[in-house]
């Protein structure tokens, strides 16, 4: 089914469906033109009839529900469930309305049969044994409230996700609900989207009251997850609860195991939760206040679970501690405890680097430039004072800034420490700076090298107490002078050097004790002044040991050779990977190529062949003129193309050798050279057609290598090849083997 939906004029939507139908024509596909419906504002689909005002229910099918006859076993009850389940988010408090009948299908564990019995019947899977059925007039009373809240569903909104959401839910004792709304553009009326409501468990009835209204919250940013996870920047989904306490629960430091768990699921949302009074919380209260909802009585299993045992101090064992479960909470305690400080150093670092004011301000005037030097405003927006590039928060030029992000997550348990291409696609779900990937690996080199270095002398011969050194060999890394600077990390951050246990013991007499307890203003002011001097310091020798580095490096380094347009430049392959053997008897150099473009004095642009996958920009380091004077024997043979194009599925290429086969995934790839391109690629066997005397020629001379099945016949025709080969080598790959010695 192909549905077209304007949010516009007629014209508009007459356009759009022009489109469709040539593309359609295109791709010589036709219509029912039966089946077809034009123009409309309400088409039926899936049992729902969608229109311009919003979604409802198909009478046709309410209509088999209202004319339902009463239940007379577990089936019909689990038929008329299943039936109605689907039309639940129109009912409000559905949970609470089919509770009766959803005790009929409650199961009970089946006995184990007497010991008696022979032992091949007892060990046959035990059958769920269902409740005895009873139709009561509790269950009559949900059947028919359930059928007459069909008839009176409400027209629910489209969901618009360019429009801020609002979840408001609660919490009873045994049952969580919520309801989803969006306030419409055109009356400003708050309108449901969708509504949810859902039984508890036995465990989660022995919650706190504080968990309950929690997980109210996670259960609703788990049915409507598709909705709430892409809501726009800068308005996020606004969660409206009758629990205040849960106002600050993003921002709590000390987390459960369960809620360490629930705030690890929720971080991937938007959100803010607002505290609401109970009174003014109608529709989600009233979603779990419904008769029906609570226990009948003492022997309800609801109740007998919340029954708790506590055991006094004297029952636990001296070793038992209370935090064993506190290393994954702590975890994402400390994530949550540095957003505070994250947001401080962003602003202060926003306001120094004049290419994000330049942004805003470019973004606050309406008639200001689109674009800035080597930055599109079109990707840029402005959200809460914080500038965001394609939805993701642009870093100012603060290499303090950027560093906390790295380590953040590439030190976060959440993270695992992951390496350079999975810490880059971790930062670019949320953040980009220009040169993010630079900073990345530069961060995993520099990090793994030296820890590396420091545990390789004092892990034992096993190596498998490595993770008791890490702690000591940071501890190392920031007592260690560096080079550049002259002083170690911590005495540049602290202004003192750490103690390491080999310093002789100062007697602290009173005199001294005194003297450290008078440490006034003016002690402060000259330590600030000291940290200040020693700051101003280290920039300088940083910039020193800058310039020391460049002059000693340009003293053995020639000017960079420059190169006109069109000239001829032979391209090294330093940086280039090949599908031969070895690396070192490979090419050194390939082209020659023609200059297209000069990028800078040391980059330029080379006009590669079709097929090369690679990018066309070059150092100058990479480059070597191609001479225009040599004799015509030196004139070297061009060497033939690196990387072929994957886009000539359309294309025939004609087959000059097979040199290698290979199993790979469910089959057998060859190594085929093909005439006019001398660099040979990998091919499925399923692309070599009409080239039956190559896959002779080349399993003739190699009758140990792999042979695609779709090829047995032809080589038994031709070469006589023993079937059981054919069979023994089907069966090494059905079991993802890929020697065939056995065969040989």
């Amino acid at each position: 089914d192909i549905l077209t939906y304007t949010n516009g004029t007629q014209e508009q939507h007459m356009d759009k469906v022009k489109l469709v139908l040539h593309r359609l024509r295109a791709a010589r596909l036709q219509v029912d033109i039966r089946k077809c419906r034009f123009a409309t504002q309400e088409v039926k689909y899936l049992g729902l009839i969608i229109s311009t005002e919003g979604v409802r229910m198909d009478p046709v099918k309410t209509e088999a529900i209202t004319n339902w006859q009463a239940p007379r076993n577990v089936h019909d009850v689990q038929a008329f469930l299943g039936f109605a389940n689907f039309y639940r988010r129109f009912i409000a408090g559905f949970s609470v309305l089919a509770a009766p009948m959803s005790e009929l299908t409650r199961t009970e564990k089946a006995e184990p049969p007497p010991p008696n019995q022979d032992t091949d019947k007892r060990r046959k899977k035990r059958k769920a044994r269902y409740v005895p059925f009873k139709w009561t007039e509790q269950c009559q009373q949900s059947f028919e409230k359930l059928k007459a809240a069909f008839t009176s569903a409400p027209v629910l909104a489209h969901f618009d996700p360019d429009l801020e959401a609002l979840v408001e839910t609660d919490a009873s004792d045994y049952i969580v609900a919520g309801v989803l709304s969006q306030r419409s553009i055109e009356d400003d009326i708050l309108r449901p989207v969708a509504y949810f409501s859902k039984k508890m468990s036995l465990q989660e009835c022995n919650y706190e009251i504080y968990d309950k209204e929690l997980l109210a919250i996670v259960k609703a940013f788990e049915e409507w997850r598709p909705e709430l996870a892409g809501t726009p920047v800068g308005h996020p989904v606004q969660v409206l609860t009758d629990h205040r306490n849960l106002e600050w629960f993003m921002e709590s430091k000390k987390l459960n195991r369960r809620q360490a768990r629930w705030a690890e699921f929720l971080s991937e949302f938007d959100f803010i939760i607002k505290y609401r009074p109970g009174k003014q919380g109608t529709k989600p209260d009233s979603l779990t206040r419904r008769s029906g909802d609570l226990p009948e009585n003492d022997e309800d299993d609801r109740v007998r679970h919340q029954q708790q045992t506590v055991l006094k101090p004297h029952n636990l064992e001296e070793g038992v501690k209370p935090s064993l479960y506190a290393t994954e909470a702590q975890s994402i305690a400390e994530v949550t405890a540095d957003s505070n400080d994250f947001d401080k150093n962003y602003d202060v670092a926003a306001q120094d680097d004049l290419t994000v004011q330049k942004i805003l301000a470019a973004l606050r005037d309406e008639n200001g430039p689109r674009s800035i030097p080597g930055m599109s405003l079109a990707h840029c927006t402005e959200a809460q004072g914080k500038l965001y590039f394609d939805k993701r928060l642009y870093i100012p030029d603060n290499d303090d800034l950027k560093l906390q992000i790295l380590k953040n997550a590439h030190e976060s348990p959440l993270a695992g420490h992951p390496g350079k291409k999975k810490l880059h696609h971790l930062l670019t779900r949320t953040f980009y700076w220009p040169g993010l990937m630079e900073s990345v690996q530069r961060f995993t080199e520099n990090a793994n090298a030296a820890v590396e270095t420091y545990l390789r002398g004092f892990v034992n011969y096993k190596q498998d107490d490595w993770t008791e050194w890490l702690a000591s060999a940071e501890f190392a890394a920031n007592n260690n002078v560096s080079e550049t600077t002259g002083f170690t990390p911590f005495f540049a951050n602290t202004g003192r050097h750490p103690r390491m246990g080999i310093e002789p013991t100062t007697l602290r007499t009173p005199q001294s004790r005194s003297r450290r307890a008078q440490v006034d203003a003016e002690e402060i002011d000259r330590f600030a002044t000291q940290m200040q001097t020693l700051h101003e310091y280290l920039q300088d020798e940083m910039r020193w040991a800058q310039a020391m580095q460049e002059k000693w490096t340009n003293r053995h380094r020639l000017p960079p050779p420059a190169y006109r347009l069109g000239d001829k430049v032979w391209l090294s392959t330093r940086n280039l990977s090949t599908t031969r053997p070895s690396k070192k008897l490979d090419y050194r150099q390939i082209g020659p190529y023609s200059v297209t473009e000069i990028i800078s004095p040391t980059t330029y642009k080379l006009d590669l062949p079709h097929d090369f996958q690679i990018h066309d920009v070059f150092h100058t380091n990479l480059l070597r003129r191609d001479p225009d004077d040599a004799l015509p024997g030196q004139i070297p043979t061009p060497p033939p193309p690196l990387v072929l194009a994957e886009d000539e599925e359309l294309n025939e290429w004609e087959v000059e050798e097979i040199l290698d086969s290979r199993h790979r995934g469910r089959g057998v790839q060859y190594l085929v050279k093909y005439s006019g391109h001398p660099q040979p690629s990998w091919q499925p066997s399923r692309d070599l057609t009409n080239c039956d005397e190559a896959l002779l020629a080349y399993h003739h001379t190699n009758s140990t290598k792999p042979v695609a099945i779709a090829f047995g016949s032809l080589l038994q025709a031709h070469m006589r090849v023993d079937p059981q080969r054919l069979t023994q080598i089907t069966v090494n790959h059905s079991d993802n083997t890929c020697s065939n010695s056995s065969s040989n």
